[in-house]
């Protein structure tokens, strides 16, 4: 909750800020049971988020330690992040020195799918890159079609 308050800022002014910097929508919300972490959802386009990511991992560096991020991503891009037999996502790993797991709820109504992802910051921040970079090859190849 420290971390969620030093992101906030006082009357909101440092969230906003980085809303504007980045043309990003920003919000928290409490982690279930309201254990001792929040829920950080960013949401615009890809390279505006990969920027608010940034600034965020930056203040949250700033307060200590941090070991746990989650992100949305379209379910439509997951083949491509996890590849064949899971080779990608093992490479990923592999590349980020990070944890990443893919949520393996299914069904037709699901449009996004959570990845969490553990480690250091600097894995952490290896594996959102490597992530997106995945992500935006999809949409690119499906911008082909």
């Amino acid at each position: 909750q420290n971390t969620v308050a030093a992101l906030v800022g006082k009357g909101g002014v440092q969230i906003r800020e980085i809303q504007e910097m980045t043309n990003t929508k920003i919000n928290f919300r409490d982690g279930e049971n309201h254990l001792d972490y929040a829920t950080c959802r960013i949401t615009g386009k890809s390279e505006n988020v990969s920027k608010a990511v940034d600034y965020v991992m930056e203040i949250i560096n700033k307060q200590g330690s941090w070991n746990i991020f989650e992100m949305w991503v379209p379910s439509s891009s997951c083949g491509r992040i996890i590849g064949r037999c899971g080779e990608v996502i093992q490479s990923l790993a592999k590349t980020s020195g990070a944890r990443i797991n893919i949520d393996k709820k299914e069904g037709p109504s699901l449009t996004r799918k959570l990845i969490t992802i553990r480690g250091t910051d600097e894995q952490i921040k290896m594996a959102i890159s490597l992530i997106e970079e995945k992500v935006k090859e999809h949409e690119e190849a499906q911008n082909k079609l």
